[in-house]
């Protein structure tokens, strides 16, 4: 009986195999570059990638962040949450990778990892930790330089992810909110850690992705949240489909699933057999009037803006005990008994207070906000009688 065929030389036909379909504008295989070399099996780096993020706590936790209205999840299981968006954003991403001839290991891999900063809340939650940040001289708060630092410097133990330099760049240059799009991929794949400081210290990004599987994903991301966001503001009474514009159901449709298909075609057809992503002239008009749509009716809605002043207060308050309590030190303190104790002694001895105090309030999903909020905020019942009347 023959003996069982070497595992490196499965890996090798596998990786082979796939590479024989690429285009020659998707990024081989045999490109992957890691800070820290390891040895994989049955699976292609990036593969190992995508693998490391959906069993990291990061990616856990993206079922109880927002994804537009606050905690309408938990009354609603049909809203989307961060999970659900991440979901379809991936699909999408495949979709187009497979019709234009990329690496879809790379694509699913920025896919799954591209919101793992986010913090609770929402964009709304994103905005109030940004003024938080910059108030204690941290830098801008941004969810995709936060994402990069999570694979970093916050998963497993502190001893990051080892991902490899081609996902942590498409994570960090994902920008969905950005309205360019037409993308080429950047002419030189520049070092993700120039992006923050030892000390935790966050600087500003505004570039593209390096490869064509990151610049996939950025536009991803925009498709997959226009159609669902729609789709979410509908169910929840905010917008009425019969409110969306002609010009939009003409060229798009009226409902997420119509909108998503339409661009993800007019994006393939489009880009077929070039070394850049982009819509029609006409499907682009379409998307820039839905995205406008959106943000009016949408993400500037007042119903939906009412709970933000109590996002900020509840944000502000959880912050500000936390660096108390951190900067009094002790590990009875709530940020050492749940987050600190399970850091590096290199990150609690290199960042700063206020840093591990944003890293904390980043990781946590809307419910354990609020349950530490009443932690914070509401006194403690006491066993009764008290030993002296105080008359």
């Amino acid at each position: 009986m023959p003996d069982a065929p070497n595992l490196r030389e499965v890996t090798r036909d596998l990786i082979e195999r796939d590479g024989y379909l690429l285009s020659p504008f998707a990024t081989p295989h045999k490109a992957a570059r890691r800070a820290r070399g390891e040895r994989t099996v049955l699976r292609s780096e990036f593969a190992r990638d995508r693998d490391r993020i959906i069993y990291s706590d990061a990616y856990k936790r993206y079922a109880g962040k927002t994804q537009v209205v606050f905690l309408a999840a938990r009354f609603d299981e049909h809203i989307s949450t961060r999970l659900l968006h991440t979901t379809y954003v991936s699909q999408v991403s495949r979709s187009i990778a497979k019709a234009l001839k990329l690496n879809v290991d790379l694509v699913e891999a920025i896919a799954v990892g591209h919101d793992l900063g986010h913090p609770p809340f929402g964009h709304d939650g994103e905005s109030v930790l940004n003024e938080l940040c910059i108030a204690n001289g941290l830098g801008p708060f941004k969810h995709n330089v936060n994402s990069l630092y999570v694979v970093d410097r916050i998963a497993n133990r502190s001893k990051g992810l080892n991902l490899t330099v081609q996902v942590r760049d498409g994570i960090l240059c994902h920008d969905g909110e950005s309205s360019l799009y037409r993308l080429a991929p950047a002419p030189r794949l520049i070092p993700p850690e120039r992006v923050y400081e030892e000390s935790g210290v966050f600087k500003n990004v505004n570039r593209p992705p390096a490869t064509m599987e990151g610049c996939v994903v950025r536009a991803a991301d925009s498709i997959a949240y226009l159609g669902q966001d729609l789709e979410d503001a509908i169910r929840l009474g905010v917008v009425k489909r019969s409110q969306i514009p002609g010009g939009i159901v003409r060229r798009l449709g009226d409902r997420g699933k119509d909108i998503v298909n339409s661009l993800i075609i007019d994006l393939v057809s489009q880009s077929l057999g070039k070394k850049e992503i982009g819509f029609s002239k006409d499907k682009e008009k379409a998307l820039l009037d839905l995205k406008a749509f959106n943000y009016h009716h949408i993400y500037y809605n007042r119903q939906i803006k009412k709970g933000v002043r109590r996002i900020r207060a509840a944000m502000t308050t959880v912050f500000n005990e936390l660096l108390e309590e951190k900067e009094k030190g002790g590990r009875k303190s709530l940020l050492y008994r749940h987050f600190l104790k399970n850091r590096s002694g290199w990150y609690k001895e290199h960042t700063l207070a206020a840093a591990q105090v944003r890293d904390f309030v980043a990781s946590m999903t809307d419910h354990y906000m609020v349950e530490l909020l009443k932690n914070i905020t509401i006194p403690q019942e006491r066993n009764l009688p008290l030993t002296e009347n105080p008359d």
